[in-house]
């Protein structure tokens, strides 16, 4: 609409501004996919800090079992 309105009255700027639309397609189309891939490494970094939660409750509750047997 008004890309149609500057071409009508620039036509001389047509293939400049139909360039920068391509390039802003293409700037878009990498934050669009850096934006998903950062979601996607969000949730697997929430993922690995459970585990490493669960094996640190693991490792606190063998480390005083070794504690209780060396004090015997």
């Amino acid at each position: 609409m008004v890309l149609e309105e500057v071409v009508m009255q620039f036509p001389e700027l047509e293939i400049s501004i139909l360039n920068l639309i391509k390039i802003l397609q293409i700037v878009g189309g990498i934050i669009g996919l850096y934006l998903i891939l950062w979601i996607i490494n969000f949730f697997i970094n929430l993922k690995r800090v459970k585990l490493l939660k669960n094996l640190e409750t693991k490792i606190d509750v063998i480390d005083q079992k070794l504690n209780k047997l060396s004090k015997k």
